[in-house]
């Protein structure tokens, strides 16, 4: 299960242009939830992109790995870190070829992001061993094609 922690509390309401959006909300389940208003309200008041969670999870981890694009956007584009690892060493790239999600694996590799396409976790998986394994055959191609190894 999703440990979440951090509600939203105490935040500069001069960056916030709607408190009663964020107010109360988990920056985690946001960005695993798809609530891209809630996340865009967090990220306007400050919010650190690269907070982890007790897992080692960032938010821009979650919207990669439940296929969040439009978050994904967001987080990155306000300089999430799309190299960061949580505690078993799973990253952005690793979930989304995982997953298949091929829109977000372009993202993290494309438009500037440089996600590290043969980067591996802990036990040796790379974002193109993700892939194979669960038969994501657009992502295979995809990988192969950006030179993952």
């Amino acid at each position: 299960m999703w440990r979440t922690c951090s509600k939203a509390t105490n935040l500069d309401s001069e960056k916030v242009k709607s408190v009663s959006l964020i107010e109360g909300e988990d920056w985690w389940e946001a960005a695993r939830e798809g609530k891209l208003d809630v996340v865009r309200a967090f990220v306007e008041a400050g919010r650190d992109v690269d907070s982890k969670n007790e897992d080692g999870r960032t938010a821009l981890f979650l919207a990669a790995r439940f296929n969040r694009f439009e978050i994904v956007k967001v987080l990155a584009q306000a300089g999430a870190d799309v190299d960061l690892v949580d505690n078993g060493g799973w990253f952005p790239l690793l979930l989304a070829s995982y997953s298949g999600h091929l829109e977000v694996c372009k993202y993290l590799v494309e438009d500037g992001k440089s996600a590290s396409i043969n980067k591996a976790e802990n036990n040796g998986w790379t974002p193109l061993k993700c892939a194979t394994d669960n038969n994501r055959a657009a992502t295979i191609a995809y990988l192969q094609s950006k030179g993952a190894k």
